[in-house]
């Protein structure tokens, strides 16, 4: 991590001391580049890479998100299939691992620099003082955002031997961090992330489309508590996010992942904006990951791996609730999450669901290892299935990080932890009416709303990164006898002291006495 990390300084200007190298007098340097406020913005507006990262939302902590009850792998790549059981042997993360401890590190280093700097400089233009305030607002959001995204992965709230690296200050290669408690890394996610709610705005405009607005914030906050099961707290910032007026749902569900309808929209509330191969050269990455869990080739034209598939009880609850019935009537949010063999027939990239998947069982086609058509499932949710086939690896559909249907189910989610179960019903009832569902049941016992809100959490947002496992982790779920019930393929080899975490790289160990490995890794 620490030479990561000080490898990161240098896109904000930093170098090396060598008394041999000659100086040339036009590079910008750590001493010479944070001068002007435009030094500023140019500084934090690197911050932004990172999202974009492959150990961020660019391809593969994914893997990491996938085990959860909803989820499996039958990837070709024995690698990723046996992470997403649990089974991590190489320690540093590399490959198809790679980035997922290093990347985040890589931002807040950049966070602590930006910060540090802009502190101490002072321009004379007249708009510094609102261009300095802003900074700093992004700045600790995207901090936050980090940190809360290390401790969901690395840390364990219900082990006390889980600790943390919490870095606030720029460092170089020989810092030796303070490892903390993941208790106290949540509390620096909601310092920092509450420190800049009021100096963030409800959204962006123009180009600045994409920066971290107080609703991602405030988002943000919520899941920190949730994972700490403060759910009143929650309840309270994710009500600020409704009450705003500032998102609203788009009319169709499945519009969230179409381009342009679903491109930072009304219900976008912060996204990671994505772009096709055209726009790389201005320094705009396609996300990776689609194409590696995308559906199958059959017997069509080339499309994705298959790395990571719903799995039979994810997809059955599309079936489940009130108006819904198997297989001619399931909840319409199903044919924007999942291809699946649809009475009436269902196109994948332009073919017939049917024919493309037509030769079934152990030897049909390419990557196809279903015993029938009607035990067929692929991703469908944040693929380009408008296309008749894909030419690159550059997917440009931008992620949600959060978005309004989802502040909903997790509004109704903290409001029956805390009782409020006529309030739980109100929230989630605003998701069914725009899928065109009927209203939750009237009048369901705690325990029985409380189930409800749990598959509701997945008809709503299934596949859409890391809110699967903090809801699994957060309700005390992500166990092997929850799962075994749901998803037996993750539950045979689960572990529920180890595989609450994921192991802290060697390198790491090797070189920081200070460095805790996680329990059983």
């Amino acid at each position: 991590m620490m030479a990561a990390l000080a490898a990161a300084l240098l896109p904000l200007g930093g170098c090396l001391d060598n008394s041999l190298d000659i100086i040339n007098p036009n590079q910008r340097t750590l001493e010479s580049f944070w001068q002007t406020e435009q030094d500023a913005i140019d500084g934090a507006n690197a911050l932004y890479f990172i999202p974009y990262s492959r150990g961020m939302w660019g391809r593969n902590r994914y893997w990491m998100w996938a085990r959860t009850d909803a989820y499996m792998s039958r990837s070709p790549a024995s690698n990723i299939q046996n992470a997403v059981r649990g089974i991590i042997t190489d320690y540093n993360y590399t490959g198809f691992l790679a980035g997922i401890w290093d990347d985040p590190y890589v931002g807040i280093f950049r966070a602590n620099t930006i910060l540090e700097k802009v502190e101490g400089m002072n321009p004379t233009s007249s708009t510094w003082a609102a261009t300095k305030t802003r900074i700093v607002a992004e700045t600790k959001a995207l901090r936050a955002l980090f940190y809360f995204h290390q401790a969901l992965l690395f840390g364990d709230l219900t082990n006390t031997q889980s600790t943390l690296p919490l870095i606030l200050e720029p460092i170089d290669a020989n810092y030796k961090p303070t490892w903390k408690p993941v208790a106290d890394i949540y509390a620096q996610v909601l310092k920092d992330a509450g420190e800049a709610v009021p100096n963030l705005p409800w959204t962006w405009t123009g180009s600045s489309k994409g920066r971290v607005t107080k609703g991602g914030a405030l988002a943000l906050m919520a899941e920190a508590y949730m994972m700490q099961q403060k759910w009143s707290e929650a309840a309270a910032a994710l009500q600020q996010i409704v009450d705003s007026n500032q998102y609203s749902l788009l009319p169709v569900y499945g519009d969230n992942w179409r381009i342009p309808a679903g491109e930072q929209s009304a219900e976008g509330i912060w996204e990671v904006a994505f772009g096709d191969i055209d726009q790389q050269t201005a320094g705009v990455r396609g996300n990776i990951n689609p194409r590696l869990i995308g559906p199958s080739s059959g017997a069509g034209s080339s499309l994705g791996f298959n790395d990571i598939q719903p799995n039979a009880w994810a997809f059955q609850l599309f079936f489940e609730g009130p108006g819904a019935s198997y297989p001619n009537n399931p909840d319409p949010r199903l044919d924007a999450t999942i291809f699946w063999n649809k009475p009436g027939g269902m196109d994948v990239f332009g073919q017939a669901f049917a024919q493309r998947y037509r030769n079934t069982g152990p030897n049909g086609g390419p990557g196809f290892r279903d015993a029938d058509l009607d035990h067929t499932y692929f991703w469908k949710k944040y693929e380009e299935y408008w296309r008749t086939s894909l030419t690159d690896f550059a997917n440009p559909i931008n992620y949600k990080i959060y978005r309004l249907g989802t502040i909903y189910t997790m509004l109704a989610d903290a409001r029956a932890m805390t009782g409020n179960l006529v309030a739980a019903k109100a929230a989630i009832d605003v998701v069914r009416a725009r899928a065109g569902v009927p209203p939750m049941p009237a009048g369901l016992s705690a325990d029985s709303v409380k189930g409800f809100l749990n598959h509701e959490d997945l008809r709503e947002n299934m596949w859409e990164g890391h809110g699967r496992l903090r809801f699994l982790k957060s309700h005390g779920l992500f166990n092997k006898t929850y799962l075994a019930q749901m998803n037996p393929f993750h539950a045979q080899l689960f572990d529920n002291v180890k595989n609450q975490t994921i192991p802290i790289p060697q390198a790491e160990m090797d070189r920081d006495p200070n460095a805790r490995q996680n329990t059983g890794w």
